[in-house]
């Protein structure tokens, strides 16, 4: 199984290696038919029985934010932004998507030589509407 895919104990995750993406519990078996038809139909099945026997977070579960020191196995390393505004500390995926999230503080340029937001390295388990990311490192 490990070829395919990395059993996260800490977070209760299930790791696509391919696509460097958590698996929702109720999406495993979806994961594997519709993201790896290449895939031997038999490994597909061992891959979901397998993941059966683990205890899975649901995705609401997982951890939201976490500063972090070291990455987290099999989860792509990427780009973000952060809020710098107070203690708010919002991440969002794309520059565009933190400045408007900025302007909901009323917060334009910058302030006590301090700007609006910073980037940063993230990794974020779930892709689509169930992202939330995890910070690396802030890149001052």
């Amino acid at each position: 199984m490990e070829r395919y895919v990395i059993y996260n104990v800490d977070h209760r995750v299930l790791i696509c290696r391919q696509h460097m993406c958590g698996i929702g519990p109720n999406n495993i078996d979806r994961h594997f038919w519709e993201e790896h038809k290449d895939m031997p139909l038999e490994t597909r099945k061992d891959i979901v029985t397998w993941s059966q026997t683990l205890l899975l977070c649901e995705v609401e579960e997982v951890t939201r934010f976490q500063e972090r020191t070291s990455h987290i196995n099999g989860l792509e390393i990427r780009n973000g932004y952060r809020c710098n505004f107070s203690e708010c500390g919002m991440i969002k995926g794309t520059q565009s998507g933190v400045q408007r999230h900025c302007t909901e503080h009323k917060w334009d340029g910058f302030v006590s030589g301090k700007a609006r937001f910073c980037e940063v390295k993230v990794q974020t388990f779930f892709q689509g509407n169930k992202t939330w990311y995890t910070v690396l490192l802030i890149i001052h």
